[in-house]
């Protein structure tokens, strides 16, 4: 799911003060709901970190769910003509901007991709812990080495 604006996370499922966890989503922010509660017209989703997001049920805050698919650590090039700015969570909104940046032609293994507001975005990672999301069309994934199946490799 995506958060469509800055939404409070909460300890616990409830919207008392001292459930807040002292933290807020960001809109655009991707986020994993491993379950979801209503109680009266309150509806609490449980982020997969424990956390809890509540809101009132005709005030979803959030939109998905969104497909967000593995890719195998498919080997891949940047091909943009300029250094690309990784992003924490796949949007072109300011605050997801980081301090990470990939030259054109660095080697990456894309990790997963996801189709979100009519553009594909790719999570990226390189050895070292460098990871992050860019746009797929400043990717060309190696098609004649990752395509093969793991055996064969």
């Amino acid at each position: 799911m995506s958060a469509l604006g800055r939404i409070s996370v909460r300890r616990r499922c409830s919207f008392s003060d001292a459930a807040k966890a002292g933290k807020w989503t960001e809109k655009g922010q991707l986020l994993q709901v491993k379950s979801r509660l209503e109680v009266g017209g309150a509806s609490c989703l449980q982020l997969d970190s424990g956390e809890w997001l509540v809101f009132h049920k005709e005030s979803m805050p959030l939109e998905g769910p969104l497909e967000v698919r593995p890719m195998d650590n498919e080997e891949a090039a940047v091909t943009a003509e300029e250094a690309v700015t990784l992003r924490k969570d796949p949007t072109e909104l300011p605050w997801a901007l980081t301090k990470k940046v990939l030259l054109p032609g660095s080697k990456v293994l894309a990790i997963r991709r996801a189709h979100l507001h009519g553009e594909m975005w790719m999570e990226v990672m390189q050895l070292g812990g460098l990871s992050g999301w860019i746009l797929a069309s400043e990717l060309q994934l190696d098609f004649a080495i990752s395509s093969l199946p793991r055996r064969n490799r």
